[in-house]
């Protein structure tokens, strides 16, 4: 086995192990709580902007939590 297989293997199993005892993945209901709470701060806390890096990342996760959470009122913000 070449170092590179050997670190691959190491990081695998370490991952693996650290994992075994983590929590299970949080219900769709604390997903979305989360969702909602995070555009609604953006929301309120920033304006529209302009096409810059960070508006553009904002632009393209409101669209998905307005899909996801089938929320318009994300969609007729950037009205």
């Amino acid at each position: 086995m070449n170092a590179a297989a050997g670190c691959i293997s190491f990081f695998l199993v370490s991952a693996a192990v650290a994992l075994r005892g983590q929590n299970a993945w949080p219900d769709a209901g604390s997903v979305a709580e989360a969702m909602s709470r995070a555009n609604n701060y953006w929301s309120a806390n920033n304006s529209l902007g302009d096409s810059g890096w960070a508006r553009s990342t904002y632009f393209t996760g409101n669209q998905r939590a307005a899909r996801v959470l089938a929320n318009r009122s994300y969609i007729n913000r950037d009205k």
